[in-house]
């Protein structure tokens, strides 16, 4: 085996002859946010579905620093410039991919975002969408009604059309986020409930939220939590045209004609085996690191570059979103019972579009508890928000194949990523807004924490952008490669530009609308 994985960690069934030679009429990589939801279109319509992921089945127990600390490393800068495998190339890797530990923070992308290129005007790259709002509106609502979210969009100044009777009653404000809540109204904001993929009434067997755990950090003991695991996995494991292989590291895709790819080729981390499947379609939904560099790996003699690079933009625009932290403390109780989750109850978007901001263009402060509880006095509060801000998209911000080699033996990848000065000053005058907010609470100490965004995060978008002109991107509206007929993005390596909301959701509307016109067009 060449993980050691941890007590409970198992990659579970191992591909049999059988397996190896069936033609599929999908494979997908990665079985996370975009990839479960894909699957579960292809299940739906009749499609026999082979899913590969690189990481374990998890048990219960398994936490968020367990899994980030057993993944492989990318390389990174360090502050002195030199490079380190210390980039993160995975929000985390195992099935169900990051959502397991997510706080299930779901927004739509404000319309702002889809046209961002008037207030962004000097960017290197396509940054606008092929699409808009009202494109992928259909594909939120059918995504939210299955995930069960609990939302109040009328609250929302900024929240774009769309579905309403579909969502659930918002979960209950924290003691702090009422905190946020009254000090947000009398700076003359208008703070609404976060959205969350967190059941607050009992729904398909799924428990409401318990109200007991920060929700990050952790998987959700209820099933009140929307992970890919629990909403769309473990059913579609009881379909038999679906199989599921985890512990196996995609490697490169294989064609014998420059449009149709026909194999895969994968190590079985079980074994150390290098085997291959076939399928009629191939869906690369590792996320927008993993996807960029397995088309980077699947050179060959017609793209000695990287496959479907025939416009030299694979692997780049990378993003991950300027976010910090600021938190405060007072030493006075919200007088109300509370047990700590979830981690966010409350938001503003006031700023999102803001003309004192650098380029006009601000971005999300919410709530965001830690994910774990300090040890605090009863009458004490810690109050804690964070800003999201997008990074502008850049060519020289990539994905590479760097020197060395990763545990499997494939080269380890880089982060190249240098932050726009731009982006900075954009970050700072969102983080003075979020200090204003916190010292309105009455917090007599408040404290800055700048996250080191550049190195990776659960943020990662814009390597394989979407764009209709192919000579601006690597696929086309509904996510196919521009030079393959059979190869589609369904992750965030689609997003052409980050937006300053959490892309958990995006990404998974962006799959379902991948998926459903392939099944469109292959019925």
């Amino acid at each position: 085996m060449i993980d050691d994985l941890a007590p409970g960690w198992t990659y579970g069934e191992r591909p049999d002859a059988s397996a190896l030679t069936e033609l599929y009429d999908m494979c997908i990589v990665g079985s996370g946010a975009a990839g479960a939801v894909a699957a579960d279109v292809f299940v739906q319509a009749g499609f026999t579905v082979l899913m590969l992921e690189r990481g374990p089945h998890l048990p219960a127990t398994a936490s968020y620093d367990d899994v980030v600390m057993r993944g492989d490393m990318a390389l990174g800068r360090t502050e002195s410039g030199t490079w380190a495998p210390i980039g993160y190339p995975w929000s985390t890797c195992n099935v169900g991919g990051g959502t397991v530990f997510y706080g299930g923070a779901s927004f739509r992308l404000r319309e702002v975002d889809f046209e961002a290129a008037s207030y962004i005007d000097d960017a290197d790259l396509e940054i606008d969408w092929p699409f808009g709002n009202e494109t992928l509106a259909p594909h939120y609502d059918a995504v939210e009604s299955r995930l069960g979210i609990a939302a109040d969009p009328s609250a929302d100044p900024t929240a774009p059309p769309g579905g309403t009777s579909h969502l659930l009653p918002p979960v209950r404000c924290s003691p702090a986020g009422r905190l946020i809540q009254k000090a947000a109204i009398g700076l003359g904001m208008k703070p609404f409930p976060t959205p969350l993929a967190i059941l607050t009434e009992p729904r398909g067997g799924r428990g409401a939220c318990g109200y007991d755990s920060p929700c990050i950090e952790a998987s959700c003991t209820t099933g009140a939590k929307g992970d890919s695991r629990t909403v769309y996995l473990e059913p579609l494991d009881r379909v038999p045209g679906f199989r599921l292989f985890a512990g196996m590291c995609a490697v490169r895709l294989l064609r014998r004609s420059a449009r149709k790819v026909e194999e895969i080729e994968a190590v079985d981390l079980a074994s150390g085996r290098v085997v291959r499947f076939r399928a009629r379609n191939f869906v690369l939904a590792a996320n927008a690191i993993q996807t960029a560099a397995l088309l980077l790996r699947s050179a060959d003699s017609f793209q000695n570059d990287g496959m479907g690079n025939a416009s030299g933009l694979v692997g780049r625009g990378l993003c991950f979103k300027a976010n910090g932290h600021v938190a405060g403390y007072r030493a006075k109780a919200d007088p109300t019972q509370y047990a700590g989750g979830p981690f966010s109850t409350v938001s503003l978007t006031d700023h999102y579009v803001d003309p004192a901001a650098p380029c006009g263009l601000g971005g999300l402060i919410y709530e965001s508890g830690y994910g774990f509880v300090y040890r605090r006095k009863a009458e004490e509060t810690v109050v804690r928000v964070e800003v999201l801000v997008p990074d502008q998209p850049s060519l020289s911000n990539r994905v590479v194949l760097g020197p060395g080699k990763d545990r499997v033996g494939l080269p380890r990848l880089a982060l190249v990523y240098n932050t726009h000065p731009r982006d900075m000053a954009r970050l700072s005058y969102m983080l003075d807004r979020a200090q204003q907010l916190v010292e309105a609470t009455g917090c007599t100490q408040t404290w800055r924490e700048i996250e080191a965004f550049h190195l990776g995060s659960c943020h990662l978008h814009g390597t394989c952008r979407a764009a209709n002109d192919p000579a601006r991107g690597v696929v086309n509206d509904v996510g196919r490669v521009h030079d393959i007929d059979n190869v589609f993005v369904a992750d965030g390596a689609f997003l052409p530009f980050p937006a300053g909301v959490n892309p958990t959701l995006t990404i998974q509307a962006v799959a379902h609308r991948v998926a459903t016109r392939l099944v469109a067009d292959w019925s």
